[in-house]
């Protein structure tokens, strides 16, 4: 069955679209959703769609969402959650493949493969409305679309809903940054300049 399509036109009230992605979720199934890098999709963690999504990570608001997974928060990724979020940087803290958490069992391995989960808050005005709105942490995957269309004929069946701003620039990647108690470091360049890392996950200190 095609996905339902709503089209984004702002300043538009986002409750009618809040309310059908939890319900597309609550189904099993994707939403596919402007982001910062192209079009991302979201599925929830427990459905058989959310290990099918290429290079999935969490999404999340805050260093609340990983601590909620059980998962240690360092100082610098606490930092860059509060300070830089939502923007293309993705945050990847350490965590065991063979222990997921209640809900999460279908993806996890896929989530903490090579020992870490990469953590995303897309910047998008919907995504603040999303957040707001969804039970918990939700499973994400950049898909680096420009358009939903593309999205749609990737995943097939999997998607429900589809969120359509019409083109996006999908060139830009996020930067992806890995973060431990000895510090961070950038595992991948991208659109969030290194320089603003360092700055963001540095101490502030005001006189």
């Amino acid at each position: 069955m095609p996905p339902s399509v709503l089209d984004w036109r702002p300043p538009v009230d986002p409750s009618d679209f809040v309310r059908r992605v939890r319900a597309a979720l609550a189904d099993g199934r994707a939403v596919v959703f402007p982001g910062d890098s192209g079009y991302v999709a979201l599925a929830d963690p427990g459905s058989p769609v959310a290990p099918t999504l290429p290079a999935p990570a969490v999404l999340a608001y805050g260093p609340d969402d990983p601590a909620q997974l059980g998962l240690a928060v360092p100082v610098a990724a606490r930092r860059l959650m509060f300070r830089a979020w939502p923007a293309p940087l993705t945050v990847a803290l350490a965590a065991d493949a063979a222990k997921a958490p209640a809900g999460w069992e279908r993806v996890w391995a896929k989530l903490a493969d090579g020992g870490a989960v990469r953590f995303r808050c897309p910047d998008h005005a919907l995504t603040d409305a999303l957040l707001a709105a969804l039970p918990g942490p939700a499973v994400v995957a950049d898909t680096f679309r420009a358009t939903a269309g593309e999205v749609v004929e990737a995943l097939g069946d999997a998607v429900e809903l589809v969120v359509n701003a019409g083109p996006l620039n999908a060139d830009r990647r996020p930067t992806e940054v890995a973060a431990s108690e000895d510090g961070w470091r950038v595992t991948r360049a991208g659109a969030f300049p290194a320089d603003e890392v360092a700055r963001l996950a540095a101490r502030i200190v005001l006189f």
